[in-house]
């Protein structure tokens, strides 16, 4: 129902002038012309290049990019949705769909052409894939929640804390690995550093990647650099700004 209700509001009038400059870079990227080396682009490139995708599937439309995010919205809900029934059960289910779906702050980002939602639902599939690794015990599921997260941060750099809640389970599953022998335990150190080490590969791997992809300089002054520059120009000391 949440998803029907905002498939019909992808025509309305954006909100952001944010979506604007989404929609043309990549519009230039799908008209031929490279991200970062010949496109000046401050967004993070995988949600970038959603949107291209979006348009070569359906044509260079405002609806094309936002289905990008709506789809990012449906993984959302329902990884949320999943991971409060293996908490709670069905009446956690369904009271995570009912505050996901009615989220005013969700509604407005869920349908404009911004990488909020989706890259907060790759950082929830992080988590997710975590706690599958903890049922099935197989590390393939551990290293696929790093690569969630690494995913995530090329969508936009939003949810680094994500990292304590898979810390906790990674705790969680060295303990139970960790054997006890009378009064003492013998912890398991060698499963905790493969585990963490896997985890961190997968966090790293699409990260390392883009700078193959992408001519490197370019990358690093349009994502890192501009937003020191950008942090300059803001008036205000930092017990203003984290306030």
């Amino acid at each position: 129902l949440a998803l029907f209700c905002r498939a019909q509001n992808l025509e309305a009038f954006g909100l952001s002038n944010d979506e604007g400059a989404h929609l043309m870079w990549a519009r230039l990227a799908a008209d031929g012309y490279p991200l970062y080396s010949q496109t000046q682009a401050v967004q993070a490139p995988l949600f970038l290049e959603s949107v291209v995708w979006a348009f070569a599937l359906a044509g260079q439309t405002i609806q094309a990019g936002r289905w990008v995010v709506l789809a990012g919205f449906g993984l959302l809900a329902t990884t949320l949705s999943w991971l409060a029934h293996k908490a709670g059960g069905w009446p956690a289910a369904l009271a995570a769909l009912l505050l996901t779906g009615l989220s005013p702050l969700l509604f407005t980002f869920s349908r404009l052409v911004m990488a909020e939602v989706p890259a907060t639902a790759m950082a929830v599939l992080a988590v997710a894939l975590a706690m599958i690794y903890i049922g099935r015990r197989r590390r393939f599921w551990l290293f696929l929640s790093g690569l969630a997260l690494g995913l995530s941060f090329l969508m936009k750099a939003l949810n680094p804390f994500v990292a304590l809640p898979v810390a906790a389970i990674l705790l969680t599953r060295w303990r139970q690995q960790s054997m006890k022998r009378g009064w003492h335990i013998r912890f398991n150190w060698t499963a905790l550093l493969i585990d963490t080490s896997l985890w961190g590969a997968g966090v790293l791997l699409p990260v390392a990647a883009i700078f193959l992809m992408y001519e490197p300089q370019a990358l690093y002054d349009q994502l890192v650099r501009f937003r020191g520059e950008l942090w300059a120009a803001i008036p205000g000391a930092w017990h203003e700004t984290l306030g």
